[in-house]
């Protein structure tokens, strides 16, 4: 909290916060789960997180989200982009006798623009107005449906014919583009093998 004062001598309160934190090495036990670095800004009209760096053995994600509010408009962003990033090691904290790992590739970068009502969060404003593009590719590696079920109510496995006989089904790799525009997402490529 920052205490400032005024011009007659009146003091003038404001509730600012500026944080930063930095994680160099965090572990699981004796396992090196990775690093991690943040700066979060907060004051009445405004929060900007950026940049959060997340650092893990195998590759890493960028990412930065934040809004501001000027004359009842709220200007917001969130991008996120991650290249080749090795997630097993993150699978195995939700489930350490999984065996699932793969690669993952993702770029997101939505924005939006939009009037201010003290009703509705910022970060929904920020989705239901959106305009921008989402992409993704994986390459899972003993993917098994409970963790998608975890992660995306099993989605993909509904899009995918299932065996009946009692086979597993097995992913190879998934490639898609999203883009919004003012609040609809909409799919443009999705390929799955």
């Amino acid at each position: 909290r920052n205490l400032r004062t005024g011009s007659q001598g009146e003091e003038e309160s404001t509730k600012d916060l500026d944080l930063r934190v930095a994680v160099d090495a965090l572990y699981a036990g004796r396992d090196l789960v990775g690093g991690a670095s943040m700066e979060l800004y907060i004051d009445e009209d405004e929060l900007r997180l950026q940049p959060v760096r997340i650092r893990l053995p195998g590759g890493g994600l960028d990412a930065q989200y934040g809004w501001r509010i000027d004359d009842g408009r709220m200007a917001g962003e969130l991008k996120a982009r991650a290249e080749a990033l090795v997630y097993g090691g993150l699978l195995r904290l939700i489930d350490p006798a999984s065996e699932s790992r793969g690669v993952l590739y993702l770029d997101i970068d939505v924005r939006a623009v939009a009037d201010h009502t003290s009703d509705v969060s910022e970060f929904e404003l920020l989705l239901s107005n959106a305009d921008g593009i989402i992409e993704i590719a994986a390459w899972p590696e003993n993917f098994e449906a409970g963790v998608l079920d975890l992660w995306t109510a099993n989605l993909v496995f509904a899009l995918l014919p299932a065996p009946t006989d009692g086979k597993s089904a097995r992913l190879n790799c998934v490639v898609a583009r999203f883009e919004a525009e003012d609040g609809l997402l909409t799919s443009k490529n999705v390929l799955m093998d």
